[in-house]
């Protein structure tokens, strides 16, 4: 497992509580395990839950964990992750959104 991952996704458990930390600890098995195809679903799945969104920085999600294995997503299961993240960034800096989605385009 990446140091990054690793430390971005125990940093993520410590903070979070209940169902939360249940999310957490399953995408930690599921990367561990290289099950990229359920991780990605897990991904998407946790994306859909606003409490999980709340209580996330979803550029962080993306700087810590996702952009270690995008490259082994499917292609469309990646714009449909990185979209919310997109939205999210382009509410807080228009600018840095761009760049964001400029840096996806080349993956």
């Amino acid at each position: 497992m990446s140091e990054k991952v690793e430390a971005y996704l125990a940093k993520s458990k410590k903070a979070a509580k209940g169902d939360i930390a249940d999310i957490w600890l399953k995408f930690e098995q599921l990367y561990s395990r290289k099950l990229w195809h359920q991780l990605t679903q897990e991904i998407r799945a946790a994306q859909a839950n606003p409490e999980f969104v709340a209580s996330i920085n979803l550029k962080e999600f993306y700087d810590g964990f996702i952009s270690e294995f995008e490259h082994r997503i499917n292609a469309l299961q990646l714009v449909e992750i990185v979209l919310p993240i997109a939205k999210f960034i382009f509410d807080q800096n228009k600018e840095a959104a761009y760049e964001f989605l400029t840096k996806i385009e080349k993956t």
